[in-house]
């Protein structure tokens, strides 16, 4: 029966008409008298409707559903712009091309938007392609090595990371951080790493090991990034060879210029010096021969032996300014309140500086004490006053002496005169200040240089005696300046301990008589014969030895020694090495040491050793007897008076 259903709507349709006519066609045949016009009628009636029918369904039915299959064809084939037209009309036929022309637009809105989606993945590739391409031409022309890694291997390297050290690509991926970092570098991996996570980002200093097992000094600077979505570490590695090069050539040439600063302040001390001992030389040398001739002319010399004398203290005092500005000088010791020293050394400050300086003293109330040896704080303070009366000059000015105390971290500590190893803590500190000429930085530079002046030469020690002494009483100095508006120098003293032992001054009566051997050990044979005669005068049988060495053999001779005399600098054996071998051979022997050093400077060598004493060099006469007295046990007579 499917098979007489013919498949064209057209024919479908015509068949309708056909089997609806069937009826007429059949009534007219039977009831029609067979004529030719009759049989032409029922033809005609026929026909007619065939055709109507056949028209209606090609005009109303055939053409749409051609215009639907040919849009259904085109949007099958990838056109979505055709539509059929007639989506309003009713029926059948317009719910199938309303429903077709729908499908249309949805498939152009779906167009639409993939083909968007494709531009925009096409965009995005191509971005990402040039970022990624652009990142790679940074990362492998980067002027320092870039190397990313995790805690087990390397993940990625830059050219310059494969030949600053020595390995091919694939050779320094196969490798874990630890084999590119020195032995004594890796043990800081894991507190650089913490600190690392800690802020994110850390910059320093490190060693990397080459293929050839050479050092290579580098600054990293490494943050956490992602790599294929784990935690990686990024460090940026810049070969700092040649800044090290720079450095340690720095170091080298601050060394050379220190060491030519150190001759030039040593050449213009010894020249100092020189022009000074000549002058005393002079007078010794020329007084002494004048002397020489009174007593063949059997007159007094009495006059040039006097200024002999005058010539020698001057070289005593010349040596102990030496010693204070070596910072070795001769102290003794006493507990010192500071505002009560300067308020008693005004007078003397006032008449000491020019008439068109203001003096003024600004004490800080209750300051601590401090240990200090009164003679050489005098000093001091005097040096500092006359140099600011000198930078005021012949313009009224004002010189201002203050105290106070302050708390001195290690920041203040650093920015000073003498920093060695000084410690923190609280300072008493005397401040001297002028509106004078003030210095230049150069000036400044060389302030405290021996013989050094900006008015003429030969002026002596000056502010190298005031470096000495403050460095000798464990203190410090700051110094600011400034050319046409005034110095300020602050010096700066540990604050003294509360009980301090008040030196006992010998009261040995000229009167007392000695005897009895000393032995008398120095390398200086003047030394030897002008101390050995006045020890004779004291009554004393005096053996002489020239070194340590010579003077054990000497000790070993006797066993009645009153006293040893030692030098503390000697060739050979010196002072304490000979000292301790007299102890072996008796421990309860004498001893005086001799040195030109301070008696603080040498005590601290032979403290809780035994019968010891000091004699400071030079020394005279008075002082040898007073040393001899101090301690004890020496002389014939009884001591009870001393």
């Amino acid at each position: 029966m499917k098979r007489l259903i013919p498949k064209n709507i057209r024919h479908q349709i015509l068949l309708v008409v056909l089997i609806a006519m069937l009826p007429h066609f059949i009534y007219l045949s039977l009831w029609s008298d067979g004529s030719p016009i009759h049989l032409f009628a029922i033809l005609l009636t026929t026909l007619i409707p065939l055709y109507f029918a056949w028209f209606l369904g090609e005009y109303f039915v055939a053409s749409r559903l051609k215009r639907i299959i040919a849009v259904a064809e085109s949007f099958a084939s990838g056109n979505l712009e055709g539509r059929t037209g007639f989506s309003q009309e009713r029926g059948e036929i317009g719910q199938l091309a309303r429903a077709l022309d729908q499908l249309g637009d949805n498939l152009a809105r779906a167009n639409e938007q993939r083909l968007s989606y494709e531009e925009e993945v096409k965009a995005a590739t191509e971005s990402l392609k040039e970022s990624e391409n652009k990142h790679r031409l940074l990362f492998e022309n980067a002027g320092d090595a870039i190397v990313i890694h995790n805690d087990k291997k390397l993940l990625a390297v830059n050219r310059v990371a494969c030949e600053s050290l020595g390995y091919t690509q694939d050779e320094l991926l196969s490798l874990s951080p630890g084999d590119i970092d020195t032995p004594e570098q890796y043990k800081f991996l894991p507190a650089r790493f913490r600190k690392l996570v800690e802020d994110g980002h850390i910059t320093f200093e490190t060693e990397h090991l080459r293929k050839d097992r050479s050092i290579l000094p580098i600054e990293a600077t490494a943050r956490i990034i992602t790599w294929d979505g784990e935690s990686a570490v990024l460090a940026v590695c810049r070969d700092i060879c040649e800044r090290k090069q720079m450095e340690q050539e720095r170091v080298l040439l601050q060394q050379k210029m220190l060491n030519a600063q150190k001759f030039e302040s040593l050449s213009t001390l010894a020249g100092g010096i020189a022009h000074d001992f000549n002058n005393i030389l002079t007078t010794v040398i020329g007084d002494t021969e004048l002397a020489l001739m009174q007593l063949k002319k059997k007159q007094s010399p009495r006059e040039n032996l006097e200024r002999v004398e005058k010539a020698a203290l001057r070289a005593a005092r010349l040596s102990q300014q030496m010693l204070a500005y070596s910072g070795r000088g001769i102290f003794s010791i006493d507990n010192i309140d500071l505002n009560k020293f300067v308020s008693e050394l005004m007078p003397l400050l006032e008449a000491s500086i020019c008439k068109n300086a203001t003096l003024l003293l600004m004490p800080q109330s209750e300051i601590p004490m401090i240990d200090a040896d009164t003679t050489q704080l005098r000093q001091i303070i005097m040096n500092l006053a006359t140099n600011a009366s000198e930078a005021i000059g012949q313009r009224r000015g004002t010189i201002a002496i203050s105290t106070g105390t302050k708390y001195c971290d290690q920041d203040f500590l650093e920015g000073n005169w003498l920093y060695e190893s000084m410690y923190e803590g609280k300072y008493v500190y005397l401040e001297v200040s002028d509106t004078g000429c003030g210095m230049s930085t150069e000036t400044m530079k060389k302030c405290f240089d021996p013989f050094f002046t900006t008015r003429f030469t030969g002026r002596g020690l000056g502010l190298s005696a005031v470096h000495g002494i403050v460095r000798g009483h464990n203190g410090f100095i700051k110094v600011e300046s400034k050319l046409d508006i005034g110095t300020r120098f602050r010096l700066f003293f540990p604050v003294g301990k509360t009980d301090v032992a008040t030196p006992i001054k010998s009261c040995v009566s000229e009167e007392i008589t000695y005897s009895g051997a000393v032995l008398l050990v120095d390398d200086e044979a003047s030394v030897r014969r002008t101390t050995k005669q006045m020890l004779e005068s004291l009554g004393f049988e005096v053996i002489t030895a020239s070194d340590g060495l010579f003077g054990i053999e000497r000790f070993k001779e006797r066993s009645d020694w009153r006293l040893v005399i030692l030098d503390l600098t000697m060739p050979g054996m010196d002072g304490e090495s000979c000292f301790i071998e007299l102890q072996k051979l008796d421990p309860g022997v004498i001893v005086i040491i001799s040195s030109g050093y301070s008696e603080q400077e040498v005590s601290r060598k032979f403290i809780g050793k035994g019968k010891i004493g000091f004699l400071q060099k030079p020394y005279s006469f008075a002082e040898l007897r007073g040393a001899i007295g101090n301690v004890g046990n020496v002389s014939t007579e009884t001591l009870e008076d001393t």
